[in-house]
């Protein structure tokens, strides 16, 4: 669950819901109430630690104002008991550096800097202060890369504006942001751009031996109609273009072999990747790998040379492995989700380790590991508040729209349902298909449910006639 991403839309829905009938609740439970959202917890893993055995995560919350809440723990990838960090305030941490120190952003004068600090206490060393700041981001999801440390341990990729700031300007200007690659030496304490002609990255990733990188960049937003993409090779002595791409990419990755570079796009003007391409790094144009790809290929990733892709299903994402054209299934969570693209340890010569948010209906996301073949819960962040509340029941639906496009939903039923008795009936529409909504906890349709509705979130594919198609399928 990341409530923030809801905040514009929850005043409308408590005037609405105010109206609503007392909802039925068992007696040893209440029903979810307003403060419910903003106190509720949820985990996300960040990074895992060089020796293998360490997970740090970030814990999301709200309190009565302000902002989203940030707390940063660490717990044993055996499970057990987890560990609250004190960190430097305005520091957020991104990862580990080889020694098991953490490098994240750090903000000086209302700019992000690339810092590095120590585990439990103690002010961060500033190594980096660029002119306007880095675009340094902790958990990224699948907004793209932003920071990123070599496989070797040596160097710290972050992006950044090569521009000098303006110090008598004290005017705000809405213009393209420009971001470009820096690529700190951590044993020299130096560093310096790289292809600095590349001013619009929106990804990139290490290759194995640290020495390169592969880039893609996008047309800036101001001044553009179209989505377009470009992929690069760079390397401290310079850049080579790839392939020219007419639509979004998502992600970038390198095959095993290193001959190709891995990532998701779409043939479609939107603004959503769907397929899995490559291109070849001799270059040439790029092929749909997953051109019968029933569901989303979303974004991709490195982990120790092997490509993980997000994928989505209608409302349920899982994390598989892509290789040699095809697409396994990896990661999944029963009756949920996988949330984000999991945290790692990048180097490769260390204990491997891996760990992805899941979540469900009934809980909030929290941190998972891969035992035996399958995925376990290591953290219950929410959990024991959820205990306490009747959520009602939560069930995928299926309709087929007007344009004979066949549909998945969420359904969230009132508690005491029965289909003996007529409810109001809410549909949450979006504007998809930049979004897309999953089988996970969603406190807005809790909330909603609570005072006797029931709650439809459809996932999204072009126009789907909202309205009684919508109420057949429930």
């Amino acid at each position: 669950m990341h409530a923030n991403h809801w905040l514009p839309r929850i005043l409308g829905i408590l005037i609405f819901c105010s109206l609503g009938a007392a909802p039925l609740v068992a007696a040893d439970k209440r029903p979810f109430a307003s403060s419910d959202y903003n106190s509720l917890r949820s985990a996300t893993p960040v990074a895992i630690s060089p020796d293998g055995k360490a997970i740090l995560y970030d814990v999301q919350f709200f309190d009565e104002k302000g902002p989203a809440k940030n707390e940063w723990h660490t717990v044993p990838v055996a499970g057990g008991a987890a560990l609250k960090l004190d960190l430097p305030e305005k520091f957020t941490p991104s990862g580990f550096t080889k020694d098991g120190a953490l490098f994240g952003d750090y903000r000086i004068d209302n700019q992000t800097q690339l810092a590095i600090a120590p585990m439990m206490s103690g002010k961060p060393t500033i190594i980096l202060t660029l002119p306007r700041g880095g675009r340094v981001a902790a958990i990224p999801k699948n907004g793209g890369t932003q920071i990123a440390i070599s496989p070797d341990g040596g160097k710290v990729a972050v992006l950044g504006d090569t521009r000098e700031k303006d110090k008598h300007d004290q005017h705000k200007v809405d213009e393209n942001d420009e971001a470009s690659l820096y690529v700190f030496d951590l044993r020299s304490n130096g560093g310096g751009w790289w292809c600095s002609d590349l001013r619009t990255i929106s990804d990139f990733a290490w290759s194995k031996d640290s020495k390169r990188l592969a880039v893609t960049t996008q047309l800036p937003k101001f001044g553009n109609h179209d989505a377009h993409s470009m992929l690069h090779i760079c390397g401290e002595d310079g850049s080579r273009q790839l392939a020219d791409v007419p639509t979004l990419t998502a992600g970038v990755a390198w095959s095993a072999d290193e001959k190709e570079l891995v990532f998701a796009s779409t043939k479609a003007p939107t603004l959503t990747a769907e397929h899995v391409w490559t291109v070849a790094i001799a270059g040439g144009a790029p092929v749909d790998r997953t051109p019968d790809l029933d569901g989303t290929a979303t974004t991709v990733k490195n982990h120790r040379g092997a490509v993980l892709v997000e994928l989505r299903r209608g409302v349920r994402t899982e994390i598989d492995s892509f290789e040699d054209g095809k697409l396994t299934r990896l990661l999944h969570w029963p009756d949920g989700i996988t949330i984000g693209m999991p945290a790692a340890n990048p180097f490769p010569d260390t204990p491997d380790a891996e760990a992805v948010e899941v979540g469900d209906p009934a809980h909030s996301g929290n941190v998972a590991v891969v035992r035996e073949g399958q995925l376990q819960k290591i953290t219950f962040e929410g959990d024991a508040q959820l205990a306490a509340i009747d959520l009602g029941e939560t069930k995928v639906v299926h309709w087929t729209s007007k344009e004979g496009v066949k549909l998945e939903g969420i359904a969230t039923f009132p508690p005491g349902y029965t289909s003996a008795k007529r409810y109001p009936f809410l549909v949450f529409p979006h504007g998809g298909p930049e979004s897309n909504d999953q089988l996970g906890l969603d406190p807005r349709a809790i909330y909603v449910s609570a005072k006797n509705y029931v709650v439809l979130r459809p996932e999204y594919r072009g126009s789907t006639g909202y309205g009684t198609a919508h109420i057949a399928a429930i």
